[in-house]
């Protein structure tokens, strides 16, 4: 099961068709105090390994020195229409346990005009907070969207201090959005005992970015 930033997620996010509910928070995941400066590994232009499904050629992500992150969604057709869109966002890392997370805010959109919308851009559509686990190893970057954390909240396994509730996107839809209302201070407890029932740990479950350029 694989989400994407274009196609998440964080990430890193194509949460249609999964059947996995999307994730969100009304405040952040970070505290002041495990907040961390963005990484200098992280820093660069990065593009999606491989060809994700559907229309999505490839995605594109500039990770900017003050945790602006610029995402390009690349679309293709089958008329061989091309379009691209565009989502900003604001990013902030913060470690747990020696585990490296990213909270990702969509700020703003732009697809030049098109009366079509990139899957990054619906996120913005939510003023919400995204959570992605991120695994940085020589030139490539790795997120990890929360895809069990849904399931461990079904089986009772988090914190009652974990505070959320739910809001269907799509009237009829298996799946509605978790909207977890929760401060950072509970999130940095559950990460730190449970991030295991939060994250896969199979890589192939991850969203894969190679660099392109360093920044």
């Amino acid at each position: 099961m694989k989400h994407w930033f274009g196609a998440a997620a964080a990430l890193l996010l194509v949460l249609s068709g999964t059947g996995c509910a999307a994730v969100y928070s009304l405040k952040p995941y970070y505290t002041e105090a495990n907040a961390v400066e963005l990484p200098p590994e992280a820093r660069g232009l990065w593009q999606l390994k491989g060809k994700p499904d559907g229309e999505i050629e490839t995605v594109r992500l500039r990770i900017l020195p003050d945790g602006e992150v610029n995402i390009h969604e690349f679309h293709k057709s089958k008329d061989g229409k091309e379009r691209v869109f565009s989502t900003t966002c604001k990013v902030r890392f913060f470690k747990v346990e020696g585990s490296l997370y990213a909270d990702c805010l969509p700020e703003k959109t732009d697809c030049a005009g098109d009366s079509a919308i990139g899957t990054a851009m619906l996120l913005t559509r939510i003023p919400a907070h995204m959570l992605l686990k991120v695994v940085a190893a020589d030139d490539t970057l790795r997120f990890f969207y929360p895809e069990l954390l849904p399931d461990a909240l079904k089986k009772g396994l988090l914190p009652a201090d974990l505070t959320w509730t739910t809001l269907e996107e799509t009237p009829g839809k298996n799946s509605p959005a978790l909207i977890f209302t929760a401060p950072g201070s509970v999130w940095e407890k559950v990460l730190r005992k449970s991030s295991t029932l939060l994250f896969s740990s199979d890589p192939d479950d991850g969203m894969l970015f190679e660099r392109v350029l360093v920044q």
